[in-house]
């Protein structure tokens, strides 16, 4: 087990060593022996892939909050407003000056009107819950949900 370990050590190592020329030059500036120098290296290519998809999961997971954070937002505002058309747009602007003055850009009307169509979207395309296919609220989030945010960065 030790040697089929050492063995696939090894093998990254020589590749790792391709990709890391950088690390390795500054470890020969601070004179590591070899086999320190082939530990570095496979050391900080491991805390890089746990870097990278710790941030993957993050970006994620942060995709996944604003996605629910638009759609409440947009259900709020919804439920608020009603049929009442006049007040709506006297309630937008009122959310949008203040919202914005807290959380900055990114709650102006036209966004604050966007979220009400995307929860208005949602409601009306309601899906099964699909595990691992980026659900909310029970239902499926659709590849224009996807395009919404990123039109609608804030």
């Amino acid at each position: 087990m030790m040697e089929e370990q050492n063995e696939k050590r090894n093998m990254l190592s020589s590749e790792l060593k391709k990709s890391n020329m950088v690390l390795i030059q500054d470890a020969m500036r601070l004179e590591l022996p070899e086999e320190l120098v082939d530990e570095a290296v496979f050391l900080y290519e491991n805390i890089r892939n746990t870097l990278i998809t710790s941030r993957k999961k993050i970006y994620s997971t942060i995709n996944t909050a604003m996605v629910n954070e638009y759609w409440d937002v947009g259900r709020q505002i919804t439920e608020a407003i009603g049929e009442r058309a006049g007040y709506g747009k006297q309630l937008l602007r009122l959310l949008s000056d203040n919202l914005t003055n807290e959380f900055g850009k990114g709650y102006d009307e036209s966004n604050l009107r966007k979220m009400r169509q995307f929860y208005s979207l949602q409601v009306m395309t309601v899906w099964p819950r699909r595990r691992g296919r980026g659900t909310f609220g029970g239902c499926r989030v659709l590849n224009y949900h996807s395009a919404f945010l990123k039109e609608n960065k804030g």
